[in-house]
Order: structure tokens, then C-alpha cells, then sequence
């Protein structure tokens, strides 16, 4: 995450949902570089600069599901909920939050260990309803907030990944 921090923006993208990432289980890095060149684009060289193409488009990706969803329900999307062990990455967050232009709450990471115990509580009158659950682990959890960023930066970066991937 560090590295992808510190690396040097190069508004390069690939589509996380290529085949070619599917076949390749021994050298993901070695993947995207070649995935960036054969679409020409600036191949990354860093390890820091690979990452960062890597979150970039996971992010731009993410945005490209919620115009979907918006556009399947007619509902206009206000905020985004990130659980599981991504929601601890707070670049990955920030990058999502500012590719959808939406605030994102992240967290739990321990989602799923978190349901059982409330399933368990309730069972057990413990907890009254889903409702007393839900403050439960809200208050329980370190939940953390991105608010979007650079928005006219990440405009751009959406034109240029949708303009290669979303034909």
C-alpha cells in the first residue's frame, strides 16, 4: 500500500476483469505490465507503480458497477459500505470513494464472524432484533470514512478507464 502511495501517478489502467488475470497465478505483476503494454499504454515498473494500477482500476471498476446498479434500480446511490478484509486497506477505500464520488464507510473486516454472534445473540434474547444487532456491531467495529477527493482528477481517470473498457 505504501508503495502504491508513493509511486507516481500515470493515469495507466487495465481491466481487472480480463481473462488474461485469470489464467496467471505465478506473476500478476509480470500480467499487468504486459496487459498495459499490448493496449499501449505506460507500463508500470515499480512494484509501488504496479499496485497502484492495480487499486486504481479495482476502484474504477467498483464505480462502473454502481452506474450499472443505479442504472438497473432507477435508485441513485449515496453512500458505500465496504466490509471484509479490504475495507482495513485505507488506500483502497479512499480510491473507491473517489472513483464513485461517494462517501464509503469500511468496516467490519470480520464481517461474517460479527453476523454469527449477533444470529447467536438474538437466538439467545440476548439481542432483541436485526435492529439492536446492527448498533451492535456498528458500535463494536472500527469502522473508518472516506470522503471523495480530487474529484476533477478522478473524472478524468473515469473518462480514460471507460473510454478503454467500457465500450
Amino acid at each position: 500500500m505504501e508503495a502504491a502511495i508513493n509511486s507516481r501517478d500515470k493515469n495507466t489502467f487495465i481491466d481487472i476483469g480480463d481473462f488474461s488475470f485469470e489464467k496467471e497465478i505465478f506473476d500478476i505483476p509480470g500480467c499487468i505490465r504486459n496487459f498495459c503494454m499490448n493496449i499501449n499504454q505506460e507500463v508500470p515498473e515499480s512494484m509501488g507503480d504496479v499496485a497502484r494500477v492495480f487499486y486504481e482500476s479495482l476502484a474504477l471498476k467498483y464505480a462502473s458497477s454502481v452506474r450499472k446498479l443505479e442504472d438497473i434500480t432507477g435508485k441513485k446511490i449515496e453512500l458505500l459500505h465496504l466490509v471484509g478484509g479490504g475495507s482495513k486497506d485505507r488506500f483502497l477505500c479512499q480510491n473507491i470513494s473517489n472513483a464513485n464520488n461517494l462517501p464509503v464507510i469500511a468496516g467490519p473486516a470480520e464481517t461474517t464472524a460479527m453476523g454469527n454472534l449477533v444470529i447467536q445473540a438474538i437466538a439467545m434474547k440476548e439481542i432483541k432484533d436485526a435492529n439492536e444487532a446492527r448498533d451492535v456491531i456498528i458500535n463494536s467495529a472500527n469502522l473508518i470514512t472516506c470522503q471523495p477527493q480530487d474529484t476533477d482528477k478522478w473524472q478524468k481517470k473515469t473518462e480514460k478507464f471507460n473510454t478503454l473498457f467500457e465500450k
